[in-house]
């Protein structure tokens, strides 16, 4: 790997710590397929209903976004979520890291793995600190309403999608990366059907 790419490949996970995105199209949501109409303070959720047409990760699971209603039904879509942008991650970085032959370049892309895996768990603390009571010491605090993990669980999981879409925009502008999910979502319809 060239010190070229190496940079760019720093510039990638900083831009995303820092919330940058080469598409303001995409973070204004008129690129979406599913756009919320109220704002973050109406709507805990509606960030996450800002599907990116073009993955069969979002198609698989827009119509469990568009169905799920209750808690436990929320938490499950969230974490299922979740593990296939998780998943999708593991696959990119392990198909980016067979490009390069030298060890040097390779601990690169594998230390930049690990500090984007930390981050992530980190942005799912600071969602959870805004479904908490902060005006207690720490050890007397409880989480407050419902949501506390399937919104702290979907911001993990909007920060992997984020990554994996940074990293295929700018290694596979002929999109021409094989996305590696075959799932069919959370499948909720199915699971309510069960009951």
């Amino acid at each position: 790997m060239t010190r070229h790419k190496l940079a760019i490949l720093a510039f990638i996970f900083a831009s995303s710590l820092v919330g940058c995105t080469n598409n303001q199209a995409y973070d204004d949501g008129t690129n979406n397929n599913t756009q919320a109409a109220n704002s973050n303070m109406d709507n805990p959720y509606s960030w996450e209903l800002q599907l990116v047409p073009g993955n069969p990760i979002d198609e698989a699971f827009k119509s469990d976004f568009e169905i799920a209603s209750s808690t436990p039904e929320m938490n499950y879509l969230a974490n299922t979520y979740l593990e296939a942008w998780k998943m999708e991650w593991d696959n990119i970085t392990d198909v980016l890291m067979n490009q390069y032959q030298f060890a040097e370049d390779k601990e690169v892309i594998k230390t930049y793995k690990q500090s984007f895996e930390e981050y992530a768990e980190k942005v799912f603390d600071v969602e959870w600190l805004s479904y908490t009571d902060i005006t207690v010491p720490l050890d007397e605090r409880h989480t407050v309403g419902t949501g506390a993990i399937s919104s702290s669980t979907l911001v993990k999981a909007y920060t992997y999608k984020r990554q994996v879409l940074l990293l295929i925009d700018r290694y596979y502008i002929d999109n021409n990366y094989t996305y590696k999910y075959k799932g069919s979502g959370a499948e909720l319809l199915k699971l309510r059907e069960a009951d």
